[in-house]
């Protein structure tokens, strides 16, 4: 297993572009609705319809995966690596476009949303508390500096809250990368043998003495009957999101986003294997909840 860590502030540029222009995502990231219409102040309309279009994520997926494994931007700028994929060829980004969301969505002219992320850098990204670029980019380091040190599986399943791939053979690359407007969120593509994963990282920008957003994630998570049967029914064996269903008897969008609260509460380990993805009961994360409860009731 060949992992690494990766992070420059132009990833966190496009996570923060993504997640203002997914509206849908609004109710589920700790930045919420109310983040999202602080910023629409900050744009006009026209911006708004333009990163509202439907290649916008596939663009955004692709040029994620050709950064991350672009070691030469590291010393960048954010507008330096703007200006470097100006001059980078096409047909090069396409073909990560292709690996990235399937030949079948004729992904082109992906150089058309640069003059947007400049826009957005303009507007919101380059007025963002620096503290997030600089807990990103600790993040990364901690990471990287324990391969070698730990289990590779252990370490993906830290890092993202929960994530086990041992089953997965077919991947063979693992790339993770700090995020932090989609927290507590954790998005991944795979390419084939290649996976990369944008992990959550909780930065305290106003210190005070409230809980944790790690505390706050597991009382909100459990403060409901039905992700309490969920977790009794996936205490007793893994399950798959099917026998979750017929378990429990919702719909299928309320399930899947109860598993998105748990999973996000770090209660749930999502166990991908080549054939399909199943749920475990997260031991640690339990455990944990005791930990952090003593730690704010006693601090």
């Amino acid at each position: 297993m060949d992992i690494q860590f990766f992070y420059h502030p132009i990833s966190e540029l496009m996570m923060s572009f993504d997640a203002f222009a997914d509206k849908p995502s609004h109710k589920k990231i700790d930045k919420g609705v109310a983040w999202a219409k602080e910023v629409s102040s900050l744009v006009d309309g026209e911006f708004i319809m333009a990163i509202h279009r439907k290649d916008i994520k596939l663009k955004l997926t692709a040029l994620t995966a050709f950064l991350s494994i672009s070691p030469e931007i590291e010393k960048m700028s954010i507008q330096e690596v703007l200006d470097w994929l100006k001059d980078v060829p096409e047909e090069k980004l396409l073909v990560v476009a292709y690996e990235a969301c399937g030949k079948e969505e004729k992904i082109e002219y992906i150089k058309q949303i640069i003059p947007l992320l400049e826009e957005w850098n303009r507007l919101y990204y380059s007025t963002v508390n620096p503290n997030i670029d600089t807990a990103l980019k600790e993040s990364a380091i901690l990471g990287q500096k324990k391969i070698g040190t730990e289990d590779p599986y252990m370490l993906i399943e830290t890092f993202t809250n929960g994530i086990d791939i041992r089953e997965a053979t077919e991947i063979q690359k693992v790339v993770l990368i700090p995020q932090y407007h989609y927290a507590p969120v954790v998005l991944f593509n795979q390419f084939r043998d290649f996976t990369y994963y944008l992990y959550p990282v909780d930065v305290n920008i106003n210190a005070n003495a409230g809980p944790s957003a790690k505390l706050l994630r597991k009382t909100r998570a459990l403060a409901d009957e039905n992700r309490l049967l969920i977790l009794q029914f996936i205490a007793e064996e893994e399950r798959t999101f099917t026998d979750i269903k017929k378990h429990i008897k919702l719909a299928k969008s309320t399930v899947h986003h109860h598993l998105i609260t748990l999973r996000a509460s770090g209660l749930l380990t999502l166990v991908r294997t080549n054939e399909q993805t199943k749920y475990r009961l997260r031991q640690d994360g339990i455990a944990k909840l005791e930990e952090q409860l003593t730690s704010f009731l006693y601090k």
